[in-house]
This record gives C-alpha cells, sequence and structure tokens, in this order.
C-alpha cells in the first residue's frame, strides 16, 4: 500500500513540475492578429463576426463615421506600434458604386505599443442613396508584405459590416436590451432614441468594464419610455402602434 502512495506521489510530482515548465516557456510562434469584436449574452461575451450602424438620428451635418473593429494579438506586447490589413472579400463587392461615389475606406488596423489589444477602422460614408438600402462590406485579415502582423486565428479574420439612413437594430438588442425594452420594432427603436437621446446601449457589468451603462440606468431608461409612452397615447387616438400595426409598449 505504502508502494501506491509512493508511485502516486512521484506521479503527481511530475505533472506539477511538467506545469510549471509549460507556464514560463515564452510564447514563440510569429506574433498575429484577429478580429475580437464581442457582445454580453446571459453575463458572458460572446464573439460576434458583424454589426450594423445607422446615421439615423445622427446630426445631418455628420457625413461620415467611422467603424473601429476590436483586435487582438496572438503573442506579446511590442514597443512600437504595429500593423495589419484586411481587404474586401465575398459579397461585399456587390456593394454598387453611383457616380464615383465613395462608401467606405478599409484603413489600416493598429495595435498601439505596449498593448495586445487594438482596432481595424473603417470609414463609412453618409450618402443619400443610403436613405432606402443597407450597404454592407465584409472584411478579412490578411498576411501582408510590409506589415508587421500576420494574419491569426482563422475562424475569426472575417467580419462584417452593414450601414445605412435608416435604423438598423442594435446587435445586442434580443440578448440584453430586450430585458428592458421588450420586443425590437422600427417604430420603438425610433421612439427610444426621441426620448433618450440614446442609441447605442453598452451594460456595464463585471465581464463588460468598459460598458457605459450600468442596469441601474437601464431601469431609469425603461421607467421614462414608460412614462413617455403613456403621455403619448393619452394625447393621440389611437396608442402607438409600430410599423406591423402592433402596439408599442415596454415591459
Amino acid at each position: 500500500m505504502k508502494a501506491i502512495f509512493y508511485i502516486w506521489g512521484c506521479l503527481a510530482a511530475l505533472m506539477l513540475t511538467a506545469c510549471e515548465e509549460n507556464e514560463r516557456l515564452p510564447f514563440s510562434g510569429e506574433p498575429s492578429v484577429y478580429f475580437n469584436e464581442q457582445i454580453m449574452v446571459n453575463g458572458q461575451l460572446t464573439e460576434i463576426s458583424e454589426r450594423g450602424y445607422s446615421f439615423a438620428g445622427r446630426s445631418s451635418s455628420v457625413l461620415q463615421d467611422t467603424v473601429w473593429l476590436a483586435s487582438k494579438v496572438i503573442g506579446y506586447a511590442a514597443d512600437t506600434d504595429r500593423r495589419f490589413k484586411a481587404i474586401v472579400v465575398g459579397d461585399s463587392s456587390a456593394v454598387p458604386v453611383r457616380d464615383d461615389t465613395v462608401y467606405y475606406e478599409v484603413l489600416d488596423g493598429i495595435i498601439p505599443a505596449g498593448e495586445v489589444n487594438g482596432y481595424l477602422p473603417l470609414l463609412i460614408y453618409r450618402t443619400a442613396w443610403i436613405q432606402d438600402t443597407t450597404l454592407q462590406v465584409t472584411l478579412k485579415i490578411v498576411d501582408t508584405e510590409g506589415y508587421d502582423l500576420r494574419a491569426g486565428t482563422p475562424g475569426n479574420l472575417s467580419f462584417t459590416v452593414y450601414w445605412s439612413d435608416r435604423l438598423v437594430k442594435p446587435a445586442n438588442w434580443d440578448t440584453s436590451l430586450s430585458f428592458f425594452f421588450g420586443p425590437y420594432s422600427t417604430a420603438k427603436y425610433q421612439f427610444v432614441i426621441d426620448v433618450l437621446g440614446v442609441a447605442e446601449f453598452t451594460i456595464y457589468s463585471r465581464f463588460n468594464p468598459t460598458g457605459e451603462f450600468t442596469t441601474g440606468d437601464m431601469y431609469d431608461f425603461r421607467s421614462r419610455l414608460k412614462e413617455a409612452l403613456q403621455a403619448y397615447n393619452d394625447s393621440h387616438d389611437p396608442d402607438m402602434t409600430d410599423e406591423t400595426g402592433a402596439l408599442v409598449t415596454f415591459p
């Protein structure tokens, strides 16, 4: 029996030593980069492969904006900024061009010095044509000579962005916002923007420390929306309905 315990003890010691050695092994591969866009789903950060943007509700003087696509390095931070490149792929080539109009520009991605997280900027333009059309572009990170970072994880190299001058359903509506605002409709979302003056709602939590609004803020928003809706319905006949004819309500 003592011999058995002795053998198990030796095996445990060997496994612990092996783990400690592995933990001390430095990253030896070539640094690479991938898209790292995430949203909160049931309290957990979940990777996404597309997101939307709308110019609706913005001042008419806003003619362009930048969508910053979160990216992350596989490897260590460096002492200098590192660049990487993404190209347009797939059905995004079907984005129509009229009268030489430029709808978007893909800029170089940057991982700042001392960081492993960075962004790839996509510059999108507001044109009269997107008032009744949603455009989209799919980007893919690629190995490119003269750039500092190669393409990383195969499953996270492509990302799609779609935009218009109409309201676009927020990516986190079904997973987070529906708890506070109920089912989505375009009319309801426009009412939310009109009342609150806010179009994007990122919710703070220990899983999402960069979130702009706390849970308390969201409850307050819901109360304000319910009061505003009641005031509207009291002064209008019939009550507010959405584009499908259903009554606009909040939980």
